[in-house]
C-alpha cells in the first residue's frame, strides 16, 4: 500500500500506481458523536483501482467502519480491523446517498479490490464480496458527481433511487454455506472468481430487481 500522507490529495496523469492507495488512513473523533460508533476522516485518502480509476474519500467524511453488522463480525472480526478498514472507509463513501458517482457493481469490485490491496485474506474479501454484492446497498442510476481531478469523480448533486443495505443476520447461513465453497475451491487450485461469484449470487436470488434489471450484464 502506498502511504504517504504528503500525497494524499495529489494523484499523476495517468495515475502512479494502480490497484493502491494513495495517502494514509487517519482518523479523529467525531465531536458530534459523543458514543465513538463514527470518526471523522483526517485527511483525504484516494484508491487507484485496476482501470485506473480514481476512488477518493474526503477529509471530513463521517464513517462508521468500526460499525461492522453482525452479519459480516464472523468474517471479518471485531471493531477497527486495521486490514479491513481502509477498504470499508471507501466503501462507506461512495455507497452513502450523496456519493453515489459510480455503479453499484464498480462499487462493489472496487471494495474488494481494495480489501486485497489492504492484505485482507482472501477467502473474507471473497466472502464479503457476495455479501455486498447481494445485500448492500443497489442504485439504477448515477448523480452528475464533482470532479476531484483525472479519472476521479467525489459526490453527487443529486439525490437518486436506490436499494438500502439488508445486512440481517438471517443472512449468516447462507454465508456460511458459501465460506465453505469458496474455500474448497482455494484448495483445490481452482478458485472461484468475480464472475463466478457474481453466478452464484444471480443463481441463489433469481429475483432480486437489480440484478433481473442489471443490463451490464
Amino acid at each position: 500500500m502506498l502511504s504517504d500522507p504528503a500525497v494524499a490529495a495529489e494523484v499523476t496523469n495517468p495515475p502512479q500506481c494502480k490497484n493502491c492507495f494513495i495517502g494514509e488512513l487517519q482518523l479523529s473523533p467525531n465531536p458530534a458523536d459523543p458514543s465513538g460508533n463514527t470518526k471523522l476522516l483526517a485527511a483525504d485518502l484516494l484508491y487507484v483501482d485496476g482501470n485506473a480509476q480514481v476512488w477518493k474519500a474526503g477529509a471530513g467524511d463521517v464513517t462508521d467502519g468500526a460499525s461492522i453488522p453482525g452479519l459480516f463480525q464472523p468474517i471479518i472480526g471485531g471493531p477497527w480491523e486495521k486490514a479491513y478498514l481502509p477498504a470499508a472507509v471507501m466503501h462507506d463513501h461512495y455507497t452513502n446517498n450523496a456519493h453515489m458517482v459510480r455503479t453499484w457493481q464498480s462499487t462493489a469490485r472496487m471494495f474488494f479490490s481494495a480489501m486485497v490491496v489492504g492484505n485482507v485474506e482472501i477467502i473474507r474479501a471473497k466472502l464479503m464480496y457476495y455479501a455486498v454484492y447481494v445485500f448492500g446497498p443497489h442504485w439504477d442510476k448515477l448523480a452528475p458527481g464533482v470532479p476531484c481531478g483525472t479519472n476521479c469523480i467525489f459526490s453527487a448533486t443529486s439525490q437518486m433511487t436506490f436499494k438500502p443495505a439488508d445486512y440481517a443476520n438471517a443472512h449468516g447461513a447462507e454465508l456460511e454455506q458459501l465460506k465453505a465453497t469458496i474455500a474448497a475451491r482455494e484448495i483445490s487450485g481452482d478458485p472461484l472468481n468475480l464472475n463466478d461469484i457474481e453466478n452464484m449470487a444471480r443463481a441463489k436470488h433469481p429475483t432480486h430487481v437489480f440484478f433481473v434489471n442489471d443490463n451490464t450484464r
